[in-house]
């Protein structure tokens, strides 16, 4: 599978809350705590866009998973997403596996997010404890099918009014996220 995606500042959380609760499908509700591991110890995503591995080890909503993502990055993806469910119990020890491995460094996060489907596109509307944004994706089975989803989210997202992160505004977000952890 490949998650196609999109992100944006969100101005007003509750205003598009709002609207998504009177005009899309309520999907869930998701509290979630993540280690997110980075390839080399800086907290300076710049130094990591290169790098195709995306590596996390998560826990929503009581249940725990290890996530790989694979493929560019920045404020439009196309990657290959692997999703392993583990037993809430073994995270702990995950963890320590992963360091074994040399995935040692890395950020905390802990979010709250709203997830909708609205025309067809996957709305999360995050909000962590400095930042609030919006994530739209679809996901496809073909690679190929890429191009033709990605032009679908940023449509309607236009439709919306919402706007997508310049690559400039996404890693500042993400650098001062990890900073304030």
């Amino acid at each position: 599978m490949y998650e196609i995606e999109v992100r944006g500042a969100l101005n007003n959380f509750d205003k598009t809350l709002s609207f998504f609760k009177a005009n899309a499908k309520f999907i869930k509700e998701k509290d979630r705590f993540s280690l997110i591991y980075f390839p080399k110890d800086t907290l300076d995503l710049k130094e990591m866009q290169d790098d195709p591995r995306d590596l996390r080890l998560r826990v929503t909503n009581k249940k725990a998973e290890i996530v790989l993502k694979y493929g560019a990055w920045g404020v439009e993806d196309s990657r290959r997403e692997i999703s392993i469910p583990i037993e809430l119990e073994k995270f702990d020890e995950t963890a320590e596996f992963l360091h074994y491995l040399g995935w040692s460094y890395g950020a905390l996060l802990a979010t709250k997010t709203f997830v909708f489907e609205y025309k067809g596109i996957e709305f999360a509307l995050v909000k962590n404890k400095t930042q609030c944004y919006f994530e739209a994706e679809k996901v496809i089975t073909k690679r190929e099918k890429s191009e033709e989803a990605m032009l679908e989210i940023k449509t309607v997202c236009g439709e919306l009014g919402l706007t997508l992160f310049s690559e400039e505004e996404y890693f500042k977000m993400m650098d001062d996220i990890n900073r304030a952890l």
